[in-house]
């Protein structure tokens, strides 16, 4: 999945705080795991 990336609804207003799974066990980490650019999420 390296490399995917999908737009968001809206471009952020500034840092993003927080990304987890639908079920809130898993935490994403901005930078080692995915990096918003723009309005993007991109899996890294």
């Amino acid at each position: 999945m390296e490399g995917m990336s999908t737009k968001l609804l809206y471009e952020p207003i500034k840092d993003t705080v927080r990304v987890q799974s639908y079920d809130g066990k898993t935490v994403y980490e901005e930078g080692k795991d995915f990096l918003v650019k723009g309005n993007q999420i991109i899996l890294a």
